[in-house]
């Protein structure tokens, strides 16, 4: 007796969502995967708002400077006195003065203006530094010249990456021998002496072209990967295929022997 044959069609998404959950499948995109893995990881959270914080902080610089600061972060207060909880108090004390009484100079140790915590009106809020300059507006203007580096430069190595990586992993033959070639040059160069270099070439900090130079490296090899993938799904280019039609050589095709005779 024959078996009865086996049903191996697929179950659909609603048949097989109804026998274990009894609730819809529903497809998510990429963007709100990560979301929901980002909100539920609280310290994450926390920390992405103090980034924004900082952010828009540093992006209200010349709010804070102008308005609540009064002052500029190159502007020089040395010879200058701020009211500080209804006390005028000088931004550098000390220096030298006559002392009549035993008719000699004395030289006091400098003192330097402290964090007035918003006690003088907006002003100096973290102190001052020995050249009585603002360390509040300072440390802000730093910050704003510090995002515009990083996110200037992770545009730029952005750029280049994408369309080296298109152009080697797209064309291939010699465009992707010699991109491939430069960049394991780079990798064959040590890297910190690589940055060491670069950083005295240029008279900036190394660490910010070790960084800049590691993220152009792994941009253009994610690139590239993302390219050959491309490539693949989508078979290779008109260019490419027509230079393989070229260059392949001819089949041979031999005809059949025909049987021997008995």
């Amino acid at each position: 007796m024959a078996e009865p044959a086996t049903d191996l069609t697929l179950d659909s998404a609603s048949l097989l969502a109804a026998e274990e959950h009894e609730v819809s499948i529903v497809g998510r995109s990429p963007w709100y995967l990560a979301w929901r893995r980002l909100r539920r990881n609280w310290v994450a959270l926390v920390s992405l708002g103090v980034f924004v914080l900082i952010c828009v902080a540093c992006a209200l610089a010349p709010v804070y400077a102008r308005h609540l600061a009064h002052t500029g972060p190159n502007a020089v207060h040395a010879g200058e006195s701020v009211i500080v909880s209804g006390k005028r108090t000088p931004v550098i004390g000390g220096g030298s003065h006559y002392d009549p009484k035993t008719n000699t100079f004395v030289v006091a140790a400098p003192s330097y203006l402290g964090p007035t915590w918003w006690h003088a009106h907006g002003r100096f809020v973290l102190g001052t530094d020995n050249l009585g300059r603002d360390v509040a507006v300072r440390l802000l203007y730093g910050g704003r010249n510090s995002l515009k580096v990083g996110l200037g430069s992770a545009l730029v190595c952005t750029l280049v990456a994408v369309l080296l990586a298109l152009l080697a992993g797209y064309n291939g033959g010699w465009v992707d021998w010699l991109i491939s070639r430069f960049f394991d040059l780079i990798w064959a160069f040590p890297v910190f002496l690589l940055a060491i270099a670069l950083s005295t070439a240029l008279a900036i900090n190394g660490e910010v072209v070790w960084g800049v130079q590691w993220l152009t490296i792994e941009l253009i090899h994610d690139g590239r990967r993302r390219a050959i993938g491309l490539k693949a799904h989508n078979g290779p280019s008109p260019r490419a295929a027509a230079r393989q039609e070229t260059h392949r050589a001819p089949s041979r095709c031999r005809r059949p022997r025909p049987p021997a005779a008995p």
